[in-house]
């Protein structure tokens, strides 16, 4: 390309001089050669005369090569080659609908067995009961029949669905909101009228403002806070000759479940918080219904 430049620059230099020397020129008759010209890198010289006489005009554009396809790369073949993968014929999961997860003492499912339902370790479920253990218990304490009952930590109802059948005033409280959901939802769908409210233990102004109670129940709860302020709270929910009823784990034997034996409150200690409290103990044993339970009760003094 380089070459037909020059060669069409000189044509181009020599159209120019003939012009410019007019029609009274002689004809060149001799091939006088112009000054050289040294193209670099060559020394040679080149006679532009011999360049002029030897130029051949050409088309000023480049011809077109058409480009010839590439040649299969072994990726392209590869590709070219691949084949599509097989339908999944394999058995597609069940459509119908998985079983239901079987409900635990710590879910929210609310036993609709009427009238009494309890928890069974043994089949996992809940079980229709004539006389749960709970309410066993509450006989043996000779707290099912009275006037007005608070529980401290209601859990799941199963204690106040004891109080079924009967005229007590219920109430309770708990800190857990799906504990007090799941006891309302049970003790409606018995008919029995409460009045079950979420809060603290120690919530003075929520608890003051419910009045005094012949009966206040501590269940199973002595290890979860101070056990002596719960008691004098409790007790100052008292009406005048109001009993206070304490069931906890035993201390003295191994249990299926319950907390550990580090954090229990044994009967011995319980009997000595309540009489720290100026309350007179009327009663107290292990439990016969519920034989992992020890019971107490203790009643109000009048001053």
């Amino acid at each position: 390309m380089k070459l037909k430049a020059i060669r069409l620059l000189i044509f181009a230099t020599a159209v120019v001089l003939l012009v410019a020397c007019g029609g009274d020129a002689e004809p060149i008759s001799s091939p006088t050669p112009y000054p050289t010209y040294t193209p670099y890198p060559t020394s040679t010289p080149v006679p532009i005369v011999e360049k002029i006489v030897t130029v051949q005009p050409t088309s000023t554009s480049a011809p077109t090569r058409t480009p010839e396809p590439p040649a299969p790369t072994a990726e392209l073949t590869a590709t070219a080659t691949l084949t599509p993968l097989p339908t999944d014929t394999s058995t597609p999961y069940p459509s119908s609908t998985p079983p239901a997860a079987t409900p635990s003492p710590t879910q929210t499912t609310v036993p609709t067995v009427q009238p009494f339902v309890e928890w069974s370790n043994e089949t996992g479920e809940w079980t229709a009961s004539s006389t749960p253990p709970e309410c066993g218990l509450l006989e043996e304490m000779s707290l099912h029949d009275c006037v007005s009952v608070f529980e401290f930590g209601v859990g799941y109802g199963s204690i106040l669905q004891c109080f079924h059948g009967g005229d007590t005033a219920i109430a309770g409280i708990d800190i857990d909101e799906i504990m007090v959901q799941a006891t309302r939802k049970r003790l409606d769908r018995l008919d029995m009228a409460s009045s079950i409210h979420h809060g603290d233990f120690f919530d003075a102004a929520l608890l003051d403002s419910l009045g005094k109670f012949s009966v206040c129940l501590l269940m199973n709860i002595l290890h979860h806070t101070d056990p002596r302020a719960l008691i004098s709270r409790a007790s100052r929910m008292l009406t005048p000759d109001g009993r206070i009823g304490i069931c906890h784990w035993r201390d003295d034997i191994d249990t299926p479940r319950g907390p550990p034996m580090a954090v229990r409150i044994g009967l011995d200690r319980a009997e000595r918080l309540v009489s720290s409290e100026g309350l007179a103990l009327l009663a107290s044993g292990n439990s016969v219904s519920s034989p992992y339970h020890y019971y107490l009760v203790a009643r109000m003094t009048v001053a």
